[in-house]
């Protein structure tokens, strides 16, 4: 997703403009979703086991 699309998700989220979704670009962006679910996981479960000073 590049910041283009970003910056049309924000309009749309304010209630301005509207965009086109087609399924390949919907199904990118659950993707990057759920990669940044999985790294805040990750992140949390090394700072429990590690600290988070460590970094």
């Amino acid at each position: 997703m590049t910041q283009v699309d970003i910056a049309a998700l924000e309009k749309v989220a304010e209630g301005e403009g509207e965009i086109r979704v087609t399924k390949r670009w919907l199904r990118t962006v659950v993707a990057q979703l759920k990669a940044a679910e999985a790294a805040d996981r990750t992140r949390n479960i090394f700072d429990r086991m590690y600290g988070s000073g460590s970094r």
